[in-house]
């Protein structure tokens, strides 16, 4: 049996509320959709846990609810501008490239 002190309760308490007023879902509700999805990131496929906190990811144009996905790969959206012109850029980029005549490799 799980060992809630006052420090964790309070935690509890404030992301419920924040869950409630920035999206409109409850603890209970973030804690299904993470069994939902096996306690993965949907992005990277990497299991929740010690430093792989998850984050509940959404549109910031909707503000619809995507999914929960990892700290890491939040950031990679911020970083990126959401934007799909982007990322799609980013991807071009890992592509082998013709470099002075030689293919560039990493």
């Amino acid at each position: 049996m799980q060992r809630y002190t006052k420090t964790s309760i309070v935690k509890y308490k404030r992301k419920g509320y924040h869950l409630k007023r920035s999206y409109g879902i409850t603890n209970e509700q973030f804690e299904q959709m993470l069994i939902n999805q096996n306690n993965i990131c949907l992005v990277c496929q990497k299991e929740f846990g010690v430093g792989r906190k998850p984050n509940l990811d959404h549109c910031h144009k909707s503000g619809k609810i995507r999914g929960i996905i990892c700290n890491s790969c939040n950031r990679a959206f911020g970083l990126l501008g959401e934007d799909r012109e982007n990322v799609q850029r980013l991807l071009d980029y890992l592509e082998p490239k013709i470099v002075s005549g030689e293919e560039n490799v990493a």
